[in-house]
Parts: structure tokens; sequence; C-alpha cells
């Protein structure tokens, strides 16, 4: 069996595909953001909004994110504004592949993260067409398999309580507080 040539190719912008720019996060990493802002949360980028994701005001609002792949840079410069952190802003959460952690916006997550989660294993994104495991190719073996990604990730945390982060998702990797950050918030 043999592959169709158009779902080699990744991404929305490679495809066309939009779809592709729209992964969904499973529950695994939901149920903990849950855990950490209670109900109030917002995705800022929802799979098929029904609004323009960057014409609105998440001020207040604690954030999980997981932005269009293809629009990643765009999505840290408009949702870190300023790129400060402290009392009153909102707390976020960023998904982000940490094979990418050397771009501009990374580096910039980065400097403004109170902590960061290293994912140990590799996420198993749900397809948004149809809420199920992604599923990919594998040519080695010659069937489907889920998994919708060949990469690792790290979730990154903005935020006043790094302590309830850490304790929270501690067992999906290794969390690093940020040592400049011990003892100002909790």
């Amino acid at each position: 069996m043999t592959i169709p040539d158009g779902l080699k190719k990744q991404g929305a912008k490679a495809t066309g595909e939009n779809w592709r720019d729209n992964y969904q996060s499973p529950r695994e990493i939901l149920d903990r953001v849950d855990e950490l802002f209670g109900s109030g949360w917002i995705d800022p980028f929802p799979v098929n909004p029904t609004f323009d994701c960057f014409l609105r005001n998440f001020d207040d609002s604690n954030l999980y994110i997981n932005p269009p792949f293809s629009q990643y840079a765009r999505a840290v410069d408009y949702l870190t504004g300023k790129g400060t952190i402290g009392p009153g802003i909102n707390q976020q959460i960023w998904l982000l592949e940490n094979v990418k952690t050397e771009t501009r916006y990374a580096q910039k997550l980065l400097k403004l993260s109170s902590a960061v989660c290293y994912l140990d294993k590799r996420i198993n994104f749900l397809d948004p067409r149809t809420g199920e495991p992604y599923k990919v190719w594998n040519e080695k073996k010659q069937k489907w398999e889920n998994g919708s990604n060949r990469v690792g990730h790290l979730l990154i945390y903005l935020g006043e309580s790094p302590g309830a982060f850490e304790d929270i998702f501690k067992d999906l990797g290794v969390v690093i507080v940020r040592r400049d950050y011990w003892g100002l918030f909790n």
C-alpha cells in the first residue's frame, strides 16, 4: 500500500488543507489546564472559529494556546503584547514544538515564562475533522498508526503560579521553574 503524495507533505502551507493547521490537543493536557485554571480559560484559536482570533481582546483571560502552526510568530506577538508579566496579567500556557526553541517567537515565550514542561512523549493530537487521534502512515510497517507528529513539544507557562503549574503538569514530563521566579509568586 502506498500513501497518496498529498499526505506526505506537512502543514497547511504545504498542502493548502487548513484542517492541518488546527490540530486539537488531547484531553490529558486539557484536563490539566482545567485543573490549573478552573473553568475560566479560553482557547483563543479554536478549531473552525466563527471570529477573527487576531481581532479579539483576551485581556484578563486565562489562555491555553495551541495556535495555528502556520501563524505561530503572529500569535506570539499578538497575545504577549508588550512582553511583560506581572500582577493582573492573564496566565497563558503555550504549546510549542521543542525543535524550534531557537526561533524569535520561542525565545520571546521562554524569556517571559515562569515555568516550562518538557513533555516526555509526543502528543497524539486529535484530527479536527473527526475528533479522533490523527493517523500517520508508517512506511516501514506499511500501515496507519496513531501519532500526529514526529517531534516533541513543550508547554510554556506564563503566569504567577509556577509551583501550581509544576505540581499539575509534572507527570507529563520534566518541569523547570525559572530560578528568577522562585519566591516571587508561590
